[in-house]
């Protein structure tokens, strides 16, 4: 072999291999762009499911209002607070978040 048919070799193995890596780059990019759209439709879903429970937070605060123990005086218990947030994490609400619904009703 003549070192120009080496070097012309070498050279369609180089173009070869960057063809092959655009292609993985390009595979990659894509994966990437939908692994964001994905997490991004979950993160929208998680948000209107807390906007939800917020709402009906909000209307069960109203209704224990009118009830003779206040909701007031059932969050002033300790244990009233941690059974709440208890049942909003069985609800597969974010511990903080639970935690930040039941302060905030105090």
């Amino acid at each position: 072999m003549h070192s120009t048919d080496i070097l012309g070799t070498l050279l369609r193995e180089i173009q070869a291999q960057g063809e092959r890596s655009a292609r993985l780059d390009a595979r990659v990019s894509v994966i990437e762009q939908r692994a964001k759209l994905a997490a991004q439709d979950q993160r929208k879903d998680m948000l209107s499911k807390l906007r939800e429970l917020r709402l009906e937070v909000k209307s069960l605060a109203k209704r224990l209002d009118t009830q003779p123990i206040a909701l007031r005086q059932v969050m002033d218990t300790w244990w009233l607070r941690i059974a709440a947030i208890v049942a909003l994490g069985l609800a597969n609400i974010d511990l903080k978040e639970a935690i930040t619904l039941v302060l905030q009703l105090k």
